[in-house]
């Protein structure tokens, strides 16, 4: 395994990228220090060569949430929590080797409006296949970015990889059952509190060309529309639809939970005459309406870098 080296942003984007790539910056240079000598190839003797890779994370489409014009249904939608478990980025070169970034930590969307920088990787020069996993968060796990040492407990202590709280609302809505006419009652609010505990790992990624002194930006971008999807196809535009949340409300207390949504048949719930298709393209059987929460869970992961084929549980 090439060993990994996380150098300074300040120092790659100022265009010091030759042979210094490969040491790391001195500590306490007065000026007249050198760099420490480069590392050694551990399969030919022959100086490696570099470039490198920023890893950063960002929120996408819908992670605030979503106002009533966007969805078909007209509820709008506000995320409070949006919580992801980041672990390891995979750079494997044609030889075999890897290069690998343990990232380790839970990342808040919801504060992450902007690229926030994981770390900058350097990668043999030539191609390399790339894979990254969101596992389940555990004590050794640390706050990213602006994530507050609450959000991290709540990840850690019970072992999520993903996280979802927020509310529906409508000022007409409704819970409704059945449909031979459906029995409904008042809903102008419904919360959700939603815990993945299933680490994913993503492979199949786009490969990556880099030639010496590169600087190629990755971006692990993370949406927050997946679970309001019709189907898994890679619509640009997608239907957008939530009544399904607070319809899945069996007690009507205001709070659609994962235990619920097991005990509901997902065909029942969602069903083909609203266009929703949970057979095309799913990366797991859906049989309940919690399986479609995975599932989805499992296409915003898979999504998260633009081309990536292969996702599946760690």
């Amino acid at each position: 395994m090439v060993p990994f080296v996380d150098m300074r942003r300040s120092f790659l984007i100022a265009g010091s990228l030759g042979a210094a790539l490969v040491g790391t910056l001195a500590c306490g240079d007065d000026g007249g220090g050198d760099m420490n000598p480069p590392q050694e190839s551990v399969s030919d003797g022959t100086t490696d060569r570099f470039g490198i890779v920023d890893l950063s994370v960002a929120a996408g489409t819908g992670v605030a949430g979503f106002d009533g014009d966007a969805l078909a249904d007209r509820w709008t939608v506000r995320h409070d929590r949006l919580l992801v478990a980041v672990g390891t980025f995979r750079f494997t070169a044609a030889d075999g080797a890897e290069v690998t970034h343990e990232a380790s930590g839970v990342v808040d969307l919801l504060q992450a409006s902007s690229p926030a920088l994981l770390a900058a990787v350097n990668v043999p020069v030539g191609s390399a296949e790339v894979g990254f996993s969101l596992p389940v968060a555990t004590s050794r796990f640390s706050a990213i970015g602006s994530t507050s040492a609450a959000d991290l407990e709540l990840m850690a202590s019970n072992g999520y990889s993903i996280y979802i709280e927020g509310t529906i609302t409508r000022k007409d809505g409704m819970t409704c059952t059945g449909d031979a006419p459906p029995v409904c009652t008042p809903a102008p609010e419904v919360r959700f509190r939603w815990g993945v505990p299933v680490g994913l790992d993503i492979d199949d990624c786009p490969t990556l060309a880099l030639g010496e002194g590169d600087l190629i930006e990755q971006v692990l971008t993370l949406t927050g529309d997946r679970w309001f999807r019709t189907d898994f196809a890679d619509d640009a535009e997608p239907t957008l639809r939530a009544q399904w949340i607070a319809n899945a409300d069996t007690d009507r207390d205001g709070e659609t939970t994962l235990e619920e949504l097991e005990r509901l048949p997902a065909a029942t719930l969602l069903r083909s005459d609203l266009g929703y298709d949970l057979r095309r393209a799913a990366p797991i059987a859906v049989t309940t309406a919690r399986d479609f929460v995975e599932a989805q869970v499992r296409m915003m992961a898979r999504d998260a870098f633009t081309g990536c084929k292969t996702v599946s549980a760690l």
